[in-house]
Protein backbone atom coordinates (compact mmCIF):
# COMPACT_ATOMS: atom_id res chain seq x y z
CA UNK A 1 0.00 0.00 0.00
CA UNK A 2 1.01 3.51 -0.20
CA UNK A 3 3.06 4.58 2.32
CA UNK A 4 3.32 8.77 1.18
CA UNK A 5 2.38 10.59 -1.98
CA UNK A 6 4.16 13.66 -3.39
CA UNK A 7 2.62 16.00 -5.94
CA UNK A 8 4.46 13.08 -8.58
CA UNK A 9 5.64 9.86 -6.60
CA UNK A 10 4.54 6.90 -4.67
CA UNK A 11 6.85 5.55 -1.53
CA UNK A 12 5.60 1.70 -2.07
CA UNK A 13 6.11 -1.68 -0.27
CA UNK A 14 5.14 -5.07 -2.40
CA UNK A 15 6.24 -8.57 -1.69
CA UNK A 16 8.03 -9.77 -4.72
CA UNK A 17 8.77 -13.54 -4.96
CA UNK A 18 8.05 -14.01 -1.62
CA UNK A 19 10.60 -10.71 0.00
CA UNK A 20 9.36 -7.76 1.12
CA UNK A 21 10.70 -4.86 -0.99
CA UNK A 22 10.37 -0.87 -0.76
CA UNK A 23 10.43 1.33 -4.25
CA UNK A 24 9.74 4.56 -5.59
CA UNK A 25 7.44 5.00 -8.29
CA UNK A 26 7.58 7.73 -10.00
CA UNK A 27 3.91 8.84 -12.65
CA UNK A 28 3.80 11.24 -15.17
CA UNK A 29 0.67 11.60 -17.42
CA UNK A 30 1.35 13.33 -20.51
CA UNK A 31 -0.95 14.59 -23.55
CA UNK A 32 2.17 15.78 -25.70
CA UNK A 33 5.32 14.27 -26.31
CA UNK A 34 8.16 15.68 -24.07
CA UNK A 35 11.28 15.28 -25.79
CA UNK A 36 13.61 15.65 -22.54
CA UNK A 37 11.28 13.91 -20.62
CA UNK A 38 14.75 11.23 -19.80
CA UNK A 39 16.15 14.57 -18.24
CA UNK A 40 12.88 15.25 -16.06
CA UNK A 41 12.39 12.03 -14.61
CA UNK A 42 16.24 12.04 -13.96
CA UNK A 43 15.90 14.92 -11.67
CA UNK A 44 13.24 13.96 -9.80
CA UNK A 45 14.28 10.48 -9.18
CA UNK A 46 17.92 12.49 -8.07
CA UNK A 47 15.29 14.57 -5.54
CA UNK A 48 13.58 11.54 -4.58
CA UNK A 49 16.79 9.72 -3.51
CA UNK A 50 17.85 12.99 -1.66
CA UNK A 51 15.19 13.03 0.34
CA UNK A 52 15.52 9.32 1.32
CA UNK A 53 18.53 9.87 1.83
CA UNK A 54 17.86 11.53 5.08
CA UNK A 55 16.30 8.22 6.81
CA UNK A 56 19.59 7.09 6.67
CA UNK A 57 19.17 3.59 5.34
CA UNK A 58 19.88 2.01 2.25
CA UNK A 59 18.47 4.17 -1.08
CA UNK A 60 15.43 2.58 -2.66
CA UNK A 61 14.89 1.48 -6.20
CA UNK A 62 13.05 4.22 -8.08
CA UNK A 63 10.46 3.06 -11.37
CA UNK A 64 9.71 5.95 -13.36
CA UNK A 65 6.49 5.50 -15.46
CA UNK A 66 5.06 7.73 -18.21
CA UNK A 67 1.36 7.11 -19.07
CA UNK A 68 0.88 9.17 -22.60
CA UNK A 69 -2.41 9.86 -23.69
CA UNK A 70 -1.97 11.94 -27.15
CA UNK A 71 -2.97 12.38 -30.35
CA UNK A 72 0.43 10.70 -31.99
CA UNK A 73 2.62 7.95 -30.89
CA UNK A 74 5.56 8.72 -28.17
CA UNK A 75 8.84 9.48 -30.19
CA UNK A 76 10.93 10.93 -27.13
CA UNK A 77 14.34 9.14 -26.51
CA UNK A 78 13.24 6.19 -23.74
CA UNK A 79 16.99 6.89 -21.92
CA UNK A 80 19.31 9.71 -21.25
CA UNK A 81 22.25 8.15 -23.86
CA UNK A 82 19.01 9.55 -26.11
CA UNK A 83 19.95 13.32 -25.14
CA UNK A 84 23.42 13.58 -25.12
CA UNK A 85 25.55 14.04 -27.73
CA UNK A 86 27.19 10.96 -29.89
CA UNK A 87 30.94 9.75 -29.34
CA UNK A 88 32.88 7.53 -30.48
CA UNK A 89 35.04 7.06 -27.50
CA UNK A 90 34.75 3.86 -25.80
CA UNK A 91 36.08 5.30 -22.03
CA UNK A 92 33.31 8.16 -22.44
CA UNK A 93 30.65 5.62 -23.19
CA UNK A 94 31.60 3.64 -20.53
CA UNK A 95 30.85 6.80 -18.21
CA UNK A 96 28.46 7.95 -19.29
CA UNK A 97 24.97 7.27 -16.66
CA UNK A 98 22.36 4.99 -17.46
CA UNK A 99 18.69 5.40 -16.89
CA UNK A 100 15.87 5.19 -18.40
CA UNK A 101 11.90 4.90 -18.14
CA UNK A 102 9.06 2.73 -18.15
CA UNK A 103 6.38 4.27 -21.05
CA UNK A 104 2.44 3.35 -21.46
CA UNK A 105 2.21 4.75 -24.57
CA UNK A 106 -2.02 4.50 -24.65
CA UNK A 107 -2.27 5.77 -28.61
CA UNK A 108 -0.90 2.36 -29.62
CA UNK A 109 -3.62 0.20 -27.40
CA UNK A 110 -7.47 -0.13 -27.79
CA UNK A 111 -9.64 0.08 -25.33
CA UNK A 112 -10.51 -3.76 -25.27
CA UNK A 113 -6.31 -4.01 -25.09
CA UNK A 114 -7.04 -1.58 -22.03
CA UNK A 115 -10.14 -3.52 -20.57
CA UNK A 116 -7.69 -6.65 -20.85
CA UNK A 117 -5.10 -5.43 -18.54
CA UNK A 118 -5.32 -6.83 -14.82
CA UNK A 119 -6.72 -4.14 -13.79
CA UNK A 120 -9.65 -2.67 -11.03
CA UNK A 121 -12.91 -0.90 -12.64
CA UNK A 122 -11.03 2.61 -11.15
CA UNK A 123 -8.06 1.88 -13.10
CA UNK A 124 -9.73 0.48 -16.17
CA UNK A 125 -11.92 3.60 -16.35
CA UNK A 126 -9.15 5.87 -15.95
CA UNK A 127 -6.88 4.50 -18.68
CA UNK A 128 -10.21 4.45 -21.54
CA UNK A 129 -10.83 7.72 -20.40
CA UNK A 130 -7.48 9.25 -21.29
CA UNK A 131 -7.24 8.10 -24.21
CA UNK A 132 -10.67 8.67 -25.45
CA UNK A 133 -10.29 12.36 -24.64
CA UNK A 134 -6.94 13.01 -25.89
CA UNK A 135 -8.27 11.76 -29.29
CA UNK A 136 -11.57 13.50 -29.31
CA UNK A 137 -13.61 10.28 -29.24
CA UNK A 138 -15.59 10.21 -25.75
CA UNK A 139 -19.09 9.44 -27.45
CA UNK A 140 -17.38 6.74 -29.69
CA UNK A 141 -16.39 5.43 -26.19
CA UNK A 142 -19.39 4.95 -24.62
CA UNK A 143 -19.60 1.51 -25.41
CA UNK A 144 -16.68 1.17 -23.43
CA UNK A 145 -16.92 3.53 -20.86
CA UNK A 146 -20.63 2.59 -19.07
CA UNK A 147 -20.07 -0.72 -18.23
CA UNK A 148 -16.68 0.14 -16.35
CA UNK A 149 -18.50 3.41 -14.52
CA UNK A 150 -21.62 1.05 -13.65
CA UNK A 151 -19.15 -1.15 -12.11
CA UNK A 152 -17.10 1.75 -10.39
CA UNK A 153 -20.33 2.77 -8.75
CA UNK A 154 -20.58 -0.34 -6.79
CA UNK A 155 -16.92 -0.90 -5.35
CA UNK A 156 -15.46 0.70 -2.01
CA UNK A 157 -14.61 4.24 -3.10
CA UNK A 158 -16.14 4.08 -6.06
CA UNK A 159 -18.52 6.95 -5.75
CA UNK A 160 -15.82 9.71 -4.46
CA UNK A 161 -13.51 7.93 -7.68
CA UNK A 162 -16.40 8.96 -9.99
CA UNK A 163 -16.72 12.17 -8.51
CA UNK A 164 -13.77 12.97 -9.49
CA UNK A 165 -13.10 11.52 -12.82
CA UNK A 166 -16.59 13.51 -13.83
CA UNK A 167 -15.11 17.11 -12.53
CA UNK A 168 -12.03 16.03 -14.80
CA UNK A 169 -14.26 15.63 -17.73
CA UNK A 170 -16.70 18.29 -17.49
CA UNK A 171 -13.74 20.69 -17.38
CA UNK A 172 -11.62 19.51 -20.01
CA UNK A 173 -13.87 18.41 -22.60
CA UNK A 174 -15.21 20.28 -25.53
CA UNK A 175 -18.78 21.63 -25.85
CA UNK A 176 -19.14 19.53 -28.39
CA UNK A 177 -18.32 16.20 -26.68
CA UNK A 178 -20.49 17.49 -23.34
CA UNK A 179 -23.45 14.91 -24.00
CA UNK A 180 -21.48 11.95 -24.04
CA UNK A 181 -20.56 13.46 -20.41
CA UNK A 182 -24.16 13.76 -19.74
CA UNK A 183 -24.85 10.24 -21.03
CA UNK A 184 -22.28 8.75 -18.84
CA UNK A 185 -24.05 10.27 -15.74
CA UNK A 186 -27.54 9.07 -17.07
CA UNK A 187 -26.07 5.53 -17.05
CA UNK A 188 -25.02 6.04 -13.08
CA UNK A 189 -27.96 2.74 -11.53
CA UNK A 190 -30.47 5.02 -10.20
CA UNK A 191 -30.81 2.21 -7.31
CA UNK A 192 -27.49 2.37 -6.42
CA UNK A 193 -26.95 3.83 -2.67
CA UNK A 194 -27.42 7.30 -1.53
CA UNK A 195 -23.47 8.22 -2.42
CA UNK A 196 -24.35 7.15 -5.75
CA UNK A 197 -27.50 9.26 -6.33
CA UNK A 198 -25.13 12.52 -4.85
CA UNK A 199 -22.45 11.83 -7.55
CA UNK A 200 -25.53 12.06 -9.76
CA UNK A 201 -26.15 15.40 -8.62
CA UNK A 202 -23.32 17.17 -8.16
CA UNK A 203 -22.66 16.10 -11.72
CA UNK A 204 -25.39 17.67 -13.38
CA UNK A 205 -25.32 20.44 -11.22
CA UNK A 206 -21.77 20.70 -12.91
CA UNK A 207 -23.11 20.12 -16.49
CA UNK A 208 -25.46 22.83 -16.14
CA UNK A 209 -23.03 24.99 -14.84
CA UNK A 210 -20.80 24.74 -17.58
CA UNK A 211 -23.69 25.01 -20.79
CA UNK A 212 -24.53 28.21 -18.76
CA UNK A 213 -21.52 29.23 -19.14
CA UNK A 214 -20.92 28.41 -22.49
CA UNK A 215 -24.51 30.33 -23.44
CA UNK A 216 -22.88 33.38 -21.60
CA UNK A 217 -19.51 33.21 -23.49
CA UNK A 218 -21.46 32.57 -27.13
CA UNK A 219 -24.11 36.24 -25.90
CA UNK A 220 -20.63 37.82 -25.36
CA UNK A 221 -19.00 36.22 -28.66
CA UNK A 222 -21.78 37.77 -30.26
CA UNK A 223 -22.44 41.14 -28.64
CA UNK A 224 -18.76 41.58 -29.50
CA UNK A 225 -19.18 40.73 -33.63
CA UNK A 226 -22.27 43.09 -33.44
CA UNK A 227 -20.18 46.01 -31.96
CA UNK A 228 -17.24 45.43 -34.26
CA UNK A 229 -19.85 45.49 -37.53
CA UNK A 230 -21.14 48.50 -36.01
CA UNK A 231 -17.56 50.59 -35.52
CA UNK A 232 -17.01 48.97 -38.89
CA UNK A 233 -20.26 50.31 -40.60
CA UNK A 234 -19.88 53.55 -39.04
CA UNK A 235 -15.70 54.11 -40.25
CA UNK A 236 -17.64 53.11 -43.55
CA UNK A 237 -20.24 55.87 -43.11
CA UNK A 238 -17.35 58.57 -41.95
CA UNK A 239 -15.29 57.56 -45.04
CA UNK A 240 -18.50 57.76 -47.35
CA UNK A 241 -18.77 61.85 -46.03
CA UNK A 242 -14.99 62.54 -46.48
CA UNK A 243 -15.54 61.42 -50.04
CA UNK A 244 -18.59 63.14 -50.88
CA UNK A 245 -17.30 66.37 -49.01
CA UNK A 246 -13.65 66.41 -51.20
CA UNK A 247 -15.30 65.78 -54.42
CA UNK A 248 -17.44 68.63 -53.76
CA UNK A 249 -14.79 70.97 -52.83
CA UNK A 250 -12.60 69.77 -55.35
Amino acid sequence: GALRASQSDLVLSARLFGTAVKFVAILEHRSTVEHRMALRLLRYSAETWARESQHGEPLPDVIPLVVYAGKRRWTAPRDLAGLLASTGEPALQALRPRFTYLLDDLTQLTPGMLRARALGPLGQLALVTLRAVQRGGLHAALGDLVPLVRALSSVHDGPEALTVLLRYLVTVVPAPEQPAVQALVAALPSHEEEAVKKVKTIAEAWLEEGAARARAEAEENVRTLADALRAEGAARAREATVGKLLRLKF
